[in-house]
């Protein structure tokens, strides 16, 4: 009997690409909010793109709200939440700029990280455009 040469692996479930993408929508929820409105003018092309990503953001949690956490995910989120927060904590006690933007930009690259985790593993909740 031949090896097939790309095995199939079967998607996760339900419950495992919603929790999934609710880390991948939160994680980039909290990068963006340490940018404050006021700032976003003065940031010119990053400033509108983050406006377009706070929409796109609105859309996608439209999807994921409809569904309810079961309490091993929200335990899960909570740990790694837990973990966010105490690099939250260290981006807002940064003491120079270069610094907060590059623990900011740390943020934003984990996000975009598990945003593609979703993107190829979730396909019930990556639909249309945004």
């Amino acid at each position: 009997m031949r090896r097939p040469v790309n095995p199939v692996i079967p998607y996760p479930t339900e419950a495992v690409q919603h929790t999934r993408c609710v880390l991948a929508l939160s994680t980039i929820t909290v990068a963006l909010s340490l940018l404050k409105p006021e700032m976003l003018p003065q940031l010119g092309d990053l400033g509108r793109q983050v406006e377009k990503v706070d929409r796109w953001i609105d859309r996608c949690a439209d999807d994921t709200q409809k569904r309810r956490l079961s309490s091993g995910a929200r335990r899960d989120l909570d740990a790694r939440f837990h973990i966010l927060a105490g690099h939250v904590g260290d981006v807002q006690a940064a003491a120079g700029d270069a610094s907060r933007w590059t623990q900011w930009t740390a943020g934003m690259w984990a996000g975009m990280t598990f945003l593609e985790d979703c993107r190829n593993t979730c396909p019930i909740y990556f639909r249309g455009l945004h």
